[in-house]
């Protein structure tokens, strides 16, 4: 009966050890899981970021494109008013000489 009572301790003690490392596990199992998901969800915000990110850059270079050609407009408009000018003065300079003298 003592050898009987002794294999029944060490028995239920191997068991108690044996489901405290499951326990471990199990535990670290869960903890792997939910690290993986926060890392699945870092990376879903950074390529959410990167998403944004991207398409302000086309919208500033669609600005930026929209920017110079307005520019590029009024540099034209205004050397055409130049020209313009230039060819008033030449005129009244053909006409009246004395103001060139």
């Amino acid at each position: 009966e003592s050898a009987d009572a002794e294999r029944l301790l060490l028995l239920n003690h191997t068991v108690r050890r044996a489901e405290a490392a499951a326990g471990a596990a199990e535990e670290e199992a869960a903890e792997r899981r939910g690290e993986a998901r926060e890392e699945q969800r870092l990376r879903r915000a950074a390529e959410h970021q990167a998403s944004a990110a991207r398409t302000l850059l086309v919208q500033l270079r669609h600005q930026s494109e929209q920017e110079r050609a307005g520019l590029r407009e009024k540099l034209e408009a205004m050397m055409a008013e130049m020209e313009r000018a230039r060819e008033e003065v030449e005129a009244v300079a053909e006409e009246m000489p004395e103001l060139t003298e």
